[in-house]
């Protein structure tokens, strides 16, 4: 559905765009939110926990 939100002609740099900047947030961001993490427990197997 998402590829249908492009005109044909930049389908492919639209859809590019859309995956590579949400990759770049949510993925570079998770090496803070860890490291802060582990900062504030002092627990170093936290990203290895399961949380419920």
């Amino acid at each position: 559905m998402l590829a249908q939100m492009f005109p044909t002609r930049a389908r492919y740099t639209g859809l590019g765009l859309a995956y590579s900047l949400s990759n770049a947030v949510f993925s570079g961001c998770a090496g803070l939110i860890i490291t802060e993490l582990i900062k504030r427990t002092k627990n170093v197997d936290i990203p290895a926990t399961t949380w419920r």
